[in-house]
């Protein structure tokens, strides 16, 4: 790999030429500028220079990292890197594979949680219903004539209209508490926001 020294490096900080280094790298990202997240203006105050630390403390991802290998030419000079004969592009691989296995886990997760408090309530709701209902059929019938009506005791007629209204209430309440959760879900994670590197005060 070619070795790139502060000062090879130092010459290239415009943007029609700009080269930064992260983690011991150097990339020409001359072509990336343009649709960096951040702006081509944070990639210019870096150009020439060993952005690292604002590259770290801006909270780049794996995605980032592994975008960012496509431009690397070189090695900086100089450069201890912590973890010997691993590079950059390799950890971001193997990291974004167990990132991606832990994604997919909590996103299951989370999937069986919500479908099972969404059919939690329609479920009870269902039960109550089919309980009033076998209490309102199972109340005695009686003919006049050529019409027949149904007769209700008492107390049936007090379970089942006691279970008809709990059901509708349950309704009412399963569907508040639907549209609450989908509330609390509507803001965005941390990753879904690009990483931006800081302006360097002067």
């Amino acid at each position: 790999m070619t070795e790139i020294t502060s000062a090879q490096l130092e010459r290239h900080n415009t943007v029609e030429d700009l080269w930064v280094a992260v983690n011991g790298y150097v990339y020409n990202l001359t072509s990336f500028a343009t649709d960096h997240p951040g702006g081509k203006d944070i990639l210019i105050e870096c150009a020439g220079t060993d952005a690292t630390e604002p590259y770290d403390y801006a909270g780049h991802g794996n995605d980032a990292t592994r975008t960012m290998q496509k431009f690397r030419v070189g090695e900086l000079a100089g450069y201890r890197h912590n973890k010997t004969g691993i590079e950059m592009g390799q950890m971001a691989s193997t990291t974004g594979l167990a990132t991606a296995g832990e994604s997919q886990s909590s996103w299951t997760a989370k999937t069986a949680s919500e479908i099972k408090s969404t059919l939690l309530l329609p479920t009870l709701m269902s039960g109550l219903a089919l309980f009033g209902l076998r209490l309102f059929l199972r109340a005695p019938r009686e003919e006049e004539g050529q019409q027949s009506f149904i007769k209700l005791t008492s107390m049936d007629s007090f379970f089942g209209g006691f279970a008809i209204a709990t059901a509708f209430c349950l309704a009412g309440l399963g569907y508040a508490y639907n549209e609450f959760n989908r509330a609390l879900k509507s803001e965005k994670e941390v990753s879904d926001y690009p990483a931006l590197i800081p302006r360097r005060r002067h």
